[in-house]
């Protein structure tokens, strides 16, 4: 007898088909079970659910807003608009493209009238029109208007679009050759200790730079100004510049002096009063609440109200906890130290390079936010208040509170959301509202509590 054999030998089929009937009866048990379970489980789940767009949007919370905290970034900038040149050759090529490299003074700004102007309110530059001595910048009847819309093409600059008066790329220019423009001083170079004088000219230091104070529109009396490229500025606080005052440079040759034998700034530039210092404004035309506020003029039509300082909100109220001189034309003296080998009394330091910052208002903190550099009166003129700017940067320099939903809660893409349970009889928007307000808040203090407050992911709703 083979083992195979002996094995059935020893097995009985009443008990095989017994285990067998066993085995399927406890099977078909446990898939009921699970059936029973999986009923209980949907009909748990069918009193807990709700349709939360639906519920909210009887409510009428379509624009409801989630909103993230964002700590300080500090010093570092967080966009930068360089406003002169980049690349190793700045040759124009016979089509009129630069060789190999960029004017960024020309990319990074644009003319006036490319702004969306809803209110037909007028794209001109209205410049406030006081006294002397006078540092208002409300609108009077007396203002005179300029514009900057986009130059005939081909244009002395190939590759400028506008948006500037006064102000030009720095380089040589001669109308009477076949290209006006040539750069001469090569890629921008910020490299340099800010306020920081090594007896050598600035200007041929820091490369090719923005020029205010050139051509037919630096005359004395007229304003200068250069219009920006829309910037998203919706999680930045501060609009910082880099930029610098014109001088001559020549050897004390006075023996009594501590700076005798060296390399000194003197006949430097400088601003005279209010109207020569640096206004910044932006475009409100099509911000949300946007209004016309300044006075009719006596002479000219419209209001050109839409580019405006920045202290003015949208809807024309002016909030003076902000100013709107991102340059004003006396120096602190507690940020600028002239030293000793800038031979001139008063006045910013020239021929080294300095920093300005100015905190923007939230009105100001857009997606697609314009802004322009205006000088308003430049009193002197041409011979006087001129200056080079290199760049400006954009900072979040204190903790912000940004919007991180941004759609109406009835869009698929905003997914994120907290359930708060089932919705209790006349329960409306305003409770479920404070349910979800009172789980974040408790987040919240708990992170607080376990990491501080400054813990870098935090969201309220408010």
């Amino acid at each position: 007898m083979n083992r195979f054999s002996r094995i059935r030998h020893h097995v009985d089929m009443k008990d095989v088909r017994k285990r067998h009937l066993e085995e399927s009866a406890a099977k078909k048990l446990e898939e009921k079970r699970l059936k029973e379970e999986a009923e209980q489980i949907k009909a748990e789940y069918e009193k807990w659910k709700s349709n939360w767009r639906d519920d909210i949007l009887d409510e009428g919370m379509t624009t409801q807003m989630l909103t993230g905290i964002l700590p300080s970034a500090g010093n570092t900038d967080l966009d930068t608009l360089q406003l002169g040149a980049s690349g190793n050759d700045l040759s124009y090529a016979t089509n009129g493209d630069v060789t190999d490299g960029e004017f960024t003074a020309l990319t990074n700004t644009d003319a006036i009238d490319h702004v969306n102007d809803p209110l037909n309110i007028g794209t001109n530059i209205r410049t406030p029109n006081h006294p002397d001595g006078d540092a208002s910048l409300e609108f009077t009847p007396q203002d005179p208007v300029h514009t900057g819309a986009s130059p005939a093409q081909p244009s002395a600059v190939p590759g400028d679009t506008g948006g500037m008066r006064g102000v030009d790329i720095a380089g040589n220019y001669n109308v009477m050759a076949p290209q006006t423009y040539v750069n001469a001083y090569g890629a921008t170079n910020e490299n340099i200790p800010l306020n920081h004088f090594n007896g050598e000219n600035l200007r041929e230091r820091v490369g090719t730079y923005l020029t205010w104070g050139t051509g037919f529109g630096a005359i004395a009396g007229f304003p200068r100004y250069a219009a920006l490229k829309a910037v998203d500025t919706s999680e930045m606080d501060t609009f910082s510049i880099n930029w610098f005052m014109f001088g001559t440079v020549g050897t004390d040759g006075n023996d009594e002096s501590p700076t005798y034998q060296q390399k000194v700034v003197t006949n430097p530039s400088r601003f005279t009063e209010p109207g020569d210092g640096i206004v910044l404004f932006y475009w409100a035309g099509d911000k949300e609440g946007a209004q016309s506020y300044a006075p009719d003029m006596n002479v000219h039509g419209g209001k050109h109200d839409g580019w405006r300082p920045i202290n003015v909100k949208p809807d024309g109220t002016t909030d003076n906890s902000y100013s709107a001189y991102l340059i004003p034309h006396k120096p602190d003296g507690a940020l600028y130290n002239s030293g000793a080998r800038q031979k001139h009394e008063g006045g910013y330091p020239a021929n080294v390079l300095l920093n300005n910052k100015i905190t923007l208002p939230p009105w100001c903190r857009d997606k697609n936010t314009r802004f322009l550099l205006h000088q308003g009166k430049n009193k002197i003129g041409a011979s006087r208040a001129n200056f080079g700017i290199t760049s400006v940067r954009f900072q979040r320099r204190s903790t912000m509170k940004v919007r991180s939903l941004m759609k109406p809660l009835s869009d698929i893409e905003t997914s994120p959301f907290v359930r708060v349970g089932p919705t209790k009889k006349n329960e409306g928007g305003k409770e479920r509202k404070k349910k979800v307000q009172d789980i974040i808040r408790s987040g919240l203090k708990y992170t607080g509590k376990k990491f501080s407050k400054d813990f870098p992911v935090r969201t309220d709703l408010e």
